[in-house]
């Protein structure tokens, strides 16, 4: 996801007001939904297909096979996971959890969110990469410790077992997403 968001934004500056353009601004509205928690705002009342998916916390491990196809298949939005359509977890591919930590280790972490941690082993005292099964018991749970404020995440890993899928507390993640170099310039 990352390589396709600098890709956009590399055509967009080369071709501002083309379609490159216009799919960034569509992808960076859709962050800008998930830091901010609107679903269903009146500003957005329109269907728009860059919306972020959301997903309920009770039919998240029922879910989680399809949305992994999903990313599987390319889509780049990020999936917001709630209770009561109420955002408190997003579901993000590895990709763009890698680019939000490097920004959060640039930042020293912020006020709202800590330094993002690497999953062992790339980080020695980070979270465990989990097998995709194990990921289905375990969402519920870190889901459930997200809501109560804990800082809980689960990273989820591909048949090989490298990590692919991120599952961390939505605040963590608006923290950074600001933060992301990936709006065009004027030429």
């Amino acid at each position: 996801m990352v390589e396709h968001l600098r890709d956009l934004e590399q055509r967009s500056q080369a071709a501002p007001g083309g379609g490159a353009y216009d799919e960034l601004v569509d992808l960076l509205h859709s962050f800008d939904r998930m830091r901010s928690g609107g679903m269903g705002d009146e500003e957005s009342n329109e269907v728009e297909p860059s919306e972020a998916p959301y997903v309920e916390l009770a039919d998240l491990a029922a879910a989680l096979p399809e949305v992994r196809d999903n990313f599987r298949d390319g889509a780049d939005d990020p999936y917001l996971i709630g209770i009561d359509g109420h955002p408190l977890a997003g579901l993000i591919s590895y990709d763009l959890y890698e680019a939000l930590q490097q920004v959060s280790v640039d930042l020293n972490g912020t006020d709202e969110a800590p330094v993002l941690p690497l999953p062992r082993p790339l980080s020695e005292d980070g979270p465990d990469v989990v097998p995709f099964e194990a990921a289905l018991e375990l969402c519920d749970a870190v889901c459930e410790d997200i809501s109560h404020g804990e800082g809980s995440m689960l990273f989820v890993a591909d048949d090989a077992g490298e990590p692919e899928l991120v599952l961390a507390p939505l605040s963590w993640l608006w923290a950074y997403v600001d933060h992301l170099n990936l709006e065009p310039t004027e030429a």
